[in-house]
């Protein structure tokens, strides 16, 4: 069986809530999990579980305790020039 997102809306409002996330650290570098919790409104609990997803997909970096948005290799920031 296919996976249809569509068919689950909560798994939209995830992905809301990450975009949201990306560009709170977009606009401030170097935040940590109770900044972002207050800027996104949002829990710390679940700020740490999207943050643990952006970081699996290679989003974002984790600098000590604070997050940045990650950075490419200079082989994939050629490819997209």
């Amino acid at each position: 069986m296919e996976f249809n997102r569509n068919y689950y809306p909560s798994h939209r409002k995830g992905e809301e809530t990450r975009a949201e996330i990306l560009a709170a650290i977009a606009q401030n570098t170097h935040l940590s999990i109770p900044e972002i919790s207050t800027k996104v409104n949002r829990c710390t609990r679940q700020v740490r579980r999207h943050l643990d997803r952006l970081r699996w997909e290679n989003k974002i970096e984790a600098v000590g305790k604070r997050y940045t948005l990650a950075t490419l290799p200079a082989e994939n920031q050629m490819e997209k020039a």
